[in-house]
């Protein structure tokens, strides 16, 4: 369900990008713990929702969203300022 997290530096900061897939047949609500990911636990992150243009919020620890049967929503995090 997680998808591997690229890291890239642009101006501003580190981005990583985080992948969450549902492959199954139903609408369901995925928590991504953020060291699961490779990032760190107790980091504050802004969160953009990419393929939306969207802020998301801000997120400590986890990462929680909903997603539709077989679909995929693909997030940047980076290191809040």
């Amino acid at each position: 369900r997680l998808a591997p997290i690229e890291h890239g530096d642009l101006p501003g900061g580190p981005l990583h990008m985080v992948a969450v897939f549902n492959w199954g047949q139903a609408g369901e609500s995925v928590t991504v713990a953020l060291d699961q990911a490779g990032l760190a636990a107790d980091g504050f992150y802004t969160v953009y929702e990419v393929p939306l243009r969207r802020y998301a919020g801000t997120v400590t620890e986890r990462l929680t969203v909903e997603t539709e049967p077989g679909g995929v929503r693909l997030f940047a995090l980076r290191p809040f300022r």
